[in-house]
């Protein structure tokens, strides 16, 4: 996983030069055409005041994971991935702006606002915290960046009512995700996503009533968080083990708004009817073992953490870890690797006194394994060698 520093973005932000950058698109086919606002010191210093707030919540309170195709984000986690995961033109289009003068003189041809972003340039690092959303609802959602270019900017509120919340934060080549359905909306190609959104369709159609799917075309049409929930949950198998019986169970169980029909589900007509079809068919309603609460939990993320109880050890390192589990054995080389990769998967030993996590130890062209925070002279990891196979 690339390492996303919040801490360096805040200070960008706290002492560079800033940018109001929006960006907008004539068409739903047309390129996005990025410009920088000509704004008053007192909005500008609003931005940035709000901006560094923000990311220090962010710092605080949001647990960095490795983003993939698939994962799913849930409220507390920040996803992180190389730039190459967006739209190399949009990103190009928006650091251009971001390092350009406003011009005072420019007439933007009208287009649909598709995001705004705070920018901080210096000479070592660029910083982008992207919103993407018309900011203003009462307003018609085209010709903004037109009617406002051409002069500075007194009064942030007739274009932005501005939360400092984020969407997507760019710091050089790294970007974290805060929004999975704001980075499809604005960095995946249109007609790759009308082809998934086709395909995903299609997938659910054996869980559907057919004369239903009118409806659930044009929810996935009007809606684009819900059109992207269902892309991803195609992408990662899930229609794939869709159970109706146990469906059946969990609306009971649940006193969802789902009906089932002949085996099949009666597509709702309500928003929230709609989004508990969806948690239905991922299996994303559970009850908690400790507590027997019952919960719905749209991360979906797989729980992976392999126990190790016992090491095979020769010439005082670790080749071969074991534990629970159809997993074990399992050499070091290939944990090592697990490791590096930055998998969701985590290695905890059982000590005596407590689990503790495994670490890759860099040792000379190699590796080792140890104990998170250990050193080679008090590797404990070696507590749980099994002296039958200790040469």
């Amino acid at each position: 996983m690339p390492e996303l520093d919040l801490d360096t973005l805040r200070d960008v932000v706290a002492g560079a030069r800033i940018a109001v950058v929006v960006a907008e698109r004539g068409g739903p086919r047309e390129p996005i055409a990025a410009y920088a606002l000509d704004l008053d010191q007192a909005i500008t210093a609003d931005f940035r005041d709000r901006a560094v707030a923000t990311l220090a919540d962010y710092a605080d309170g949001l647990l960095p994971i490795p983003f993939e195709e698939n994962t799913q984000l849930a409220d507390h986690e920040l996803g992180v991935a190389d730039i190459e995961l967006l739209d190399p033109t949009l990103v190009g289009e928006l650091r251009r702006a971001a390092r350009a003068q406003p011009d005072r003189d420019h007439e933007a041809r009208p287009g649909r606002l598709r995001l705004y972003a705070v920018a901080a340039t210096t000479d070592a690092h660029l910083g982008l915290l992207i919103r993407a959303q018309n900011p203003v609802r009462h307003l018609r959602p085209d010709h903004l960046t037109f009617r406002f270019l051409g002069g500075r900017l007194t009064r942030a509120d007739p274009l932005f009512v501005y939360d400092a919340a984020f969407d997507l934060v760019v710091l050089d080549d790294v970007v974290g995700i805060r929004s999975q359905s704001a980075l499809e909306a604005l960095f995946m190609d249109p007609e790759v996503r009308d082809r998934d959104t086709e395909t995903a369709l299609g997938s659910v159609a054996p869980f559907i009533r057919e004369i239903d799917h009118a409806e659930l075309l044009g929810a996935a049409t009007r809606d684009s968080r819900y059109s992207a929930k269902l892309r991803r949950m195609f992408r990662s198998g899930v229609f794939a083990a869709v159970d109706m019986a146990a469906i059946a169970q969990t609306i009971d169980e649940f006193y969802l708004e789902l009906r089932v029909v002949n085996g099949r589900l009666a597509f709702p007509r309500t928003r929230s009817a709609r989004w508990e079809l969806v948690y239905a068919l991922e299996d994303a309603y559970v009850t908690g073992r400790a507590t027997g609460r019952r919960y719905q939990a749209p991360s979906k993320r797989a729980w992976v953490r392999r126990s190790i109880d016992r090491v095979s050890v020769v010439d005082g390192r670790v080749i071969e870890v074991s534990g629970p589990g159809n997993w074990s054995p399992r050499s070091a080389a290939a944990v090592i690797e697990d490791l590096r990769a930055q998998r969701p998967i985590e290695y905890v030993a059982r000590l005596d006194d407590g689990p503790a996590l495994v670490e890759a130890h860099p040792v000379g062209v190699g590796a080792e394994l140890w104990i998170r925070g250990d050193t080679p002279i008090t590797n404990r990891l070696l507590e749980l060698a099994d002296p039958k196979i200790v040469p």
